[in-house]
């Protein structure tokens, strides 16, 4: 199916046949149509990027993974389309919004081949506001009530008062003294919600509760649809009215966009960005250390195993010939010792990728980097740096087994791309996240979805090359 949706990205036939494979409807399953994972890659604040893109990774349609940069092309990729509106996650936990408002295709030259992909530019917003806690007017106490048992409302006791007294009545029968006595509405009062039920629909002023009504498009808006469900798109995409659509935001002044980001900068960051056509509840997904001694106990074991994976664990030096002996010093039992060797860019991270689950550690690090003064005159290097990357649970024992352990140096990216964890992220809403890494190869990348099975970690997904 992929090759399908290649050809036709290439050789630009009509857009009506770049629908690949089936789109699950709501109503078969119960739950959304598609589900979008990209990467928001930014530098500057959190919040208030100096310049950030968003490349998109995967869609799932109900059945299995499509690449978010060719699935529903027309000519941007569905996960790009204007006024979509992506959730950004740190280990499942919303930290923003992001509204995607244009698209780009970029082209760049590549193992030896021109590359052409989207990304998405747009806006990073806050997350809004929790709605205020409603506030309590009834005069009475309820913060000891049990929330599982029925309350009635009762009217306020000067509210009960002063209807009693406008009614005329007086005594106890007419309710002045009685401010629990429940009351009933009576048919005419205008403020019943009853009276107005009561009413036939031919009458007049009569309300019909089951009539149907309809919504007008904004005029500050056009982009919007007028459901606001994301059923209908107009411009670009409005003569295809059976085009699916992610989650829409609501739009805001595209000018406040910040600048498109170009090349890979060093001090570049990235968040995990999801869209789903309804909400989910919220999953983190990093794992609690009950003791954060055994934490730091799994990482010092994480290192040592990258040490030997990289070669830097020297064989210990012989001891040296000395004179006389000499009675020993503390300091002399202590020379033979020897620090670990320094790693450079150290990443140990921890999740609970499904309920219940034992943690699943994700270590990565490299050798440190080279002295570029540090080279012959022929100008020939004299190291290649290189990089590890391991996936480990802990056994009964509370030793990591190593469940993927990725090698490889700067001169064979090409061969074997170095693995950098971006973070964990559900892909297909099925309540377990897999492991999104990014793939650094020799001048292109990928990324790549692992999940972690059976005592196994399996490549479940890989997109094509992109900038």
């Amino acid at each position: 199916m992929f090759s399908t949706v290649i050809a036709l990205s290439v050789f630009g036939w009509p857009a009506v046949a770049q629908y690949p494979g089936r789109i699950t409807k709501t109503e078969d399953k119960g739950k959304p149509v598609l589900r979008a994972v990209a990467v928001l890659e930014w530098v500057g604040a959190p919040g208030k990027p100096s310049a950030s893109r968003l490349i998109p990774v995967t869609v799932y349609d109900g059945e299995e993974l499509n690449d978010g940069t060719l699935y529903l092309s027309r000519p941007e990729p569905l996960a790009l389309a204007g006024g979509v509106e992506y959730e950004l996650e740190s280990a499942g936990k919303p930290v923003g919004l992001f509204d995607v408002y244009s698209a780009g295709q970029v082209s760049w030259q590549a193992s030896e081949q021109r590359v052409n992909a989207w990304r998405g530019y747009g806006v990073w917003k806050p997350l809004p506001k929790p709605a205020p806690p409603a506030l309590n007017t009834s005069g009475f106490d309820v913060a000891g009530l049990d929330d599982s048992e029925p309350v009635l409302k009762r009217k306020h006791p000067k509210a009960a008062a002063t209807a009693s007294g406008k009614s005329g009545g007086t005594g106890p029968q007419a309710g002045a003294g009685d401010p629990d006595r429940p009351t009933l509405q009576r048919r005419g009062d205008a403020s019943s919600p009853a009276s107005s039920s009561t009413q036939t629909a031919g009458g007049t002023g009569a309300v019909d509760p089951d009539r149907p009504t309809l919504r007008h498009l904004p005029k500050d808006n056009p982009a919007s649809n007028a459901s606001g469900d994301g059923l209908r798109e107009t411009g670009l995409n409005s003569t295809d009215p059976d085009r699916p659509l992610l989650k829409r935001g609501k739009p805001a002044n595209p000018g406040n966009q910040s600048a498109k980001l170009e090349g890979a900068p060093p001090k570049m960051e990235q968040l995990v960005a999801v869209s789903d056509v309804s909400p989910r509840m919220q999953h983190p997904w990093t794992y609690s250390w009950a003791n954060p001694f055994v934490r730091a106990t799994m990482q010092r074991a994480l290192e040592a195993a990258a040490r030997d994976a990289l070669g830097m664990n020297a064989p210990p030096a012989p001891p040296k010939k000395t004179g006389p002996l000499k009675a020993a010093t503390p300091a002399a039992m202590q020379s033979g010792s020897v620090d670990p060797a320094r790693l450079g860019d150290e990443d140990f991270r921890s999740f609970e990728l499904e309920y219940g689950a034992p943690p699943t550690m994700v270590f990565s690090a490299s050798t440190p980097p080279p002295d570029l003064g540090a080279q012959p005159a022929n100008g020939r290097a004299i190291y290649s740096q290189k990089f590890v990357t391991l996936i480990a649970q802990p056994d009964l024992y509370g030793k990591p087994i190593m469940l993927m352990k990725s090698v490889t140096d700067a001169a064979h990216l090409d061969q074997t791309p170095r693995m950098k964890l971006v973070d964990a992220v559900d892909a297909m809403g099925d309540n377990r996240a897999e492991l999104l890494f990014e793939l650094e190869g020799d001048g292109d990348r990928r990324f790549a979805l692992y999940r972690v099975v059976g005592g196994q970690a399996e490549r479940l997904f890989r997109t094509v090359t992109v900038p």
